[in-house]
């Protein structure tokens, strides 16, 4: 790409989450250059108030955004007997682990002139920390400190601690390491109570929030984040129902399983 890897580490920063970049001010969309649709013509206006909103918190958008995501989840698990508490658990650590993924992927591909180019994918990926494994049976998953690290930022999000993620996540992450490729890996102590694994629930809800995505998250980061806070939510409304350690304990056995699983 004729760059070093410091100047793609700074691009990539700067397109995935720049707000983190000290003293780098995102600057403001032009109101017109937003998108417009005419069907909901005020969502330009609301996106460009997001927008204004972003110097003084950053996270305006994601916070709004998994507003959104839980209680649309919730409404598409209500049944006759409310919500099941675990499969909401499950459902928003699912798709939010893939996104934590995707978002990184993306972001990556983006800065591509061919994001098909293997070869290419996989050394830019060294750069960002990120180890690509291809198991027998063809099925990729990624590794090493960059997934796992934003993997435990989503967790600790979640959880509303700092630093709980390193310290608890260290077992899962070594015995989901050992089953790649193979149908155990997406097996969880939940199984009984959730009955759909991890996969097929981010499968699932794969795409089904993008309205709210598009109206208030710029940035990839953003989206991460707004599942982890629809997650916090969840947790705090599950409170008199399970413990927090256990509505914890179904996030990251579902979330860590789909955030190192690579889906395209």
């Amino acid at each position: 790409m004729g760059i070093t890897a410091e100047q793609f580490q700074e691009l990539f920063t700067r397109l995935y989450s720049p707000y983190l970049i000290k003293d780098y001010v995102i600057p403001v969309r032009k109101y017109e250059d937003l998108p417009f649709d005419e069907d909901k013509p005020y969502l330009q206006t609301l996106m460009h108030q997001v927008d204004l909103k972003r110097r003084e918190d950053p996270f305006v958008g994601a916070k709004l955004a998994g507003q959104e995501i839980y209680a649309n989840v919730l409404n598409m698990l209500k049944d006759g007997k409310g919500v099941h508490v675990e499969t909401l658990l499950a459902v928003l650590g699912s798709a939010g682990g893939r996104e934590c993924v995707d978002g990184l992927i993306g972001a990556m591909k983006a800065l591509m002139s061919d994001g098909s180019d293997k070869q290419l994918f996989n050394s830019l990926a060294g750069v960002l920390g990120i180890l690509v494994a291809e198991t027998a049976n063809g099925e990729r998953y990624i590794m090493g400190d960059r997934i796992a690290n934003t993997f435990c930022s989503f967790y600790d999000t979640a959880a509303c601690t700092q630093g709980l993620g390193v310290r608890s996540l260290r077992p899962l992450s070594q015995k989901c390491a050992a089953t790649c490729g193979n149908p155990e890996y997406w097996e969880t102590p939940f199984d009984g109570l959730v009955q759909t694994s991890p996969k097929k629930l981010a499968e699932l809800f794969a795409g089904k929030f993008e309205f709210s995505f598009k109206t208030y998250c710029r940035f990839p980061h953003e989206r991460m984040i707004a599942f982890a806070l629809a997650a916090q939510k969840a947790v705090e409304q599950s409170a008199g129902v399970i413990p927090k350690d256990k509505a914890m304990s179904i996030i990251a056995e579902y979330g860590w399983r789909t955030s190192h699983y690579m889906w395209e």
